[in-house]
């Protein structure tokens, strides 16, 4: 904690050491050093942190938020950058931001498409700017207005049977949309990544959340939206270039070859002659000369078993498994 202090004390004593500096010595003339920037919002639904990431163009970097210490040394060298002493300031330093009118204008297009993401759909942003001298300080004004929220929430996967079978013996207490929450994009795709992940647990090997679509209704005039989450149908390619609309295949484990390689650097090769065991039936082990572990190590830590459907869970499970073996430095499953 004392070095902390001490650290503190030693960047703030440089920050007066250089503040004499001044901060626009590099800021051409009829152009402005952008100096800080601010939010003012309505509400708390959205945090200043959230807004930060949509801004294309940000102030010089503060140390611990303090001093603007690096734009200081840069403000420290000299003109002529044929000097060791410049060259050096300068690659240490951070050259002054110069204020892009363009790229606030930018900043409240993509704060106003966040804020309306999360719900308030007729949110407004309007930057301010003051210019002082040869900086300028913008502030984003945030009028959020009054958001929508979710009234009905309806799943639609009837069109394959046994999706909709998975589906309706599932927990749904996991659901992630909840009458009366904001009508949040995020949110509502973080739901299509649970049940994608659902399914993925359940054997569809080739399942991604773009096979689910929402279809929103928000024509009730309370600001209440309506949610259908509808799933899409596996489109085939056929031989003459058109497609067919079929179910979702879900895929069982065949065959089972763990490979036990020397060197963990090295890739199973076709070409070459390796030792096959048939340890059960579907259950191959294939090693260089002698295994490394016995079958039996290795049948005991396998979570994927021959027969049974694919599960992107006892995938995991079995990375988990066999990297925990001691003599084992790396893991790589392929399907």
């Amino acid at each position: 904690m004392m070095k902390f202090f001490k650290l503190i004390f030693a960047v703030s004593l440089v920050g007066v050491l250089l503040s004499s500096c001044s901060s626009t010595k590099f800021v051409p003339e009829g152009q402005y050093l952008l100096d800080k920037v601010d939010f003012v919002t309505e509400t708390d639904a959205v945090s200043n942190s959230d807004l930060k990431v949509y801004l294309r163009q940000e102030p010089n970097f503060k140390v611990f938020g303090l001093y603007k210490l690096y734009l200081s040394f840069y403000n420290m060298s000299g003109r002529d950058t044929s000097k060791w002493r410049n060259r050096q300031l300068r690659s240490i330093g951070e050259p002054p931001v110069i204020y892009e009118p363009y790229l606030t204008r930018r900043s409240e297009e993509e704060i106003q498409k966040f804020v309306q993401s999360k719900g308030f759909c007729n949110a407004e942003v309007k930057a301010w700017t003051e210019f002082k001298k040869k900086k300028v300080k913008v502030t984003y004004y945030i009028k959020e207005n009054e958001p929508y929220r979710l009234r009905n929430i309806t799943y639609n996967f009837e069109s394959d049977p046994e999706i909709d079978s998975i589906y309706a013996m599932s927990d749904k207490k996991s659901s992630l949309l909840k009458s009366g929450m904001l009508f949040d994009i995020d949110q509502l795709d973080e739901e299509r990544k649970r049940i994608d992940k659902l399914l993925k647990r359940r054997g569809y090997f080739y399942f991604n959340k773009d096979y689910l679509a929402y279809t929103a209704d928000s024509t009730l005039g309370t600001h209440q939206v309506d949610v259908t989450l509808t799933l899409k149908p596996y489109l085939k390619s056929m031989p003459d270039g058109t497609t067919q609309e079929e179910h979702h295949k879900r895929y069982t484990i065949n065959d089972v070859n763990v490979t036990v390689l020397k060197d963990s650097r090295a890739t199973f090769q076709p070409n070459l002659r390796y030792d096959t065991l048939l340890y059960k039936p579907n259950l191959n082990i294939i090693s260089e000369g002698k295994p490394r572990f016995r079958p039996k190590i290795i049948d005991e830590e396998l979570r994927i078993y021959p027969h049974l459907p694919y599960s992107s869970f006892f995938v995991e499970r079995t990375y988990a498994k066999l990297n925990a073996l001691g003599a084992v430095r790396s893991t790589n499953i392929e399907f």
